[in-house]
């Protein structure tokens, strides 16, 4: 039942959806009768039950293969295998996000999942138990979602995240909290949204679901659970992977900014750097990846920030001993905690210096 479980969360080859995610659009991936029917290729039987009206009553599920002693399929209804796979909570799990006409614009769905995620952390760090448990199950939810909408390349480390997770984040417990609602409802829409295309969206994202669940497992640590703390640094483990992996091209598209930076914008960030980590800043301003930070540095301040006060923040009560790069890490948590827009990465690089400082410089040098 294990195993029928994990399949159930896991994406069913060429499907836009999660199996699990029942709505009433469900004609459009499955067939409107109780026909055994074969889920994607993934080797799950189901078998959708209708009312008379032909309004969904539930569904029951069965691994191909897996029979009784007359040959039929064992069958399991989906609250059996686990509560949070019963219909009703499916159905309102991933019921559309209610959305009042009257407000304001929002940021598109990768960036609010992205800041919802980021919260995690701090809330985990002052929820009581019951809450906190909530708030993992939101993230748990999050990590089950993602596989669906990321790279074909990066799936296999995200599913064996989020089957890691799986004995981390499950609980009956569901906060009636506003921010454990904000991550619910960016999750249902990532689902109805084509996955970006710009790379830094899902490096941004990945970078603040790993300090989520290192945040997970620091919580359970705390609380003497010690096999759901194990299953978290797992979960960890392939985040960190499938994160490495995914900013490889985006990082290199915003270096190749960095370095195309006026030199007097650079020496303006180097002492920023300085300033806010003076204990790091000459290891960051070594590496490879200070382009990169250099030039997020500048879009911070441009975007009316503090760099030196969000520079901070970025590496406060942060996990950067784990990092391969100080730099890089910061540069995706800078653009998170600023929110900087995506064509950030792909405008233009910062003017030179006016003519009149070309030309004091100028002044200077034949003096």
């Amino acid at each position: 039942m294990l195993t029928l479980t994990t399949d159930m969360r896991r994406p069913p080859a060429g499907t836009g959806i999660p199996i699990e995610g029942l709505t009433n659009e469900e004609e459009e991936s499955f067939p409107m009768d109780t026909q055994q029917v074969s889920v994607g290729g993934s080797g799950v039987l189901m078998e959708i039950q209708h009312f008379p009206s032909g309004d969904i009553r539930g569904y029951k599920i069965a691994l191909d293969g897996d029979t009784n002693k007359d040959g039929q399929p064992v069958w399991f209804a989906g609250s059996t295998l686990a509560p949070d796979l019963s219909y009703p909570k499916i159905s309102e799990r991933l019921a559309p996000a209610d959305t009042p006409s009257a407000m304001p614009p929002q940021p598109d769905a990768w960036r609010r999942l992205a800041q919802a995620t980021d919260r995690v952390p701090d809330l985990l760090a002052s929820s009581d138990d019951g809450t906190g448990q909530a708030h993992i199950a939101a993230l748990a939810e999050t990590l089950d979602a993602l596989p669906l909408r990321a790279p074909a390349d990066l799936r296999p480390q995200l599913m064996r995240a989020a089957t890691a997770f799986e004995h981390v984040g499950r609980s009956r417990i569901r906060a009636q909290h506003q921010q454990a609602r904000a991550t619910r409802n960016a999750v249902k829409a990532i689902l109805r949204e084509p996955a970006p295309k710009d790379g830094a969206a899902l490096a941004i994202l990945l970078d603040a679901l790993l300090l989520a669940v290192i945040a997970a497992r620091h919580w359970h640590q705390a609380h003497h659970h010690d096999q759901q703390a194990e299953a978290a640094r797992q979960a960890a483990e392939h985040l960190r992977a499938a994160y490495q992996a995914a900013t490889v091209q985006p990082i290199a598209v915003v270096q190749q900014r960095g370095r195309h930076l006026a030199l007097f914008l650079r020496e303006q960030q180097a002492a920023v750097a300085r300033q806010a980590l003076p204990d790091l800043a000459e290891q960051i301003l070594a590496e490879p990846g200070w382009s990169a930070l250099s030039v997020t540095l500048a879009a911070t301040k441009k975007a009316g920030h503090d760099p030196v006060a969000l520079l901070a923040q970025a590496a406060r009560h942060r996990e950067l001993d784990t990092a391969t790069s100080y730099s890089e890490v910061l540069t995706w948590r800078l653009s998170r905690l600023a929110d900087l827009p995506q064509r950030t990465w792909h405008a233009a690089p910062e003017p030179p210096p006016s003519t009149r400082t070309i030309r004091s410089a100028q002044q200077r040098r034949t003096r």
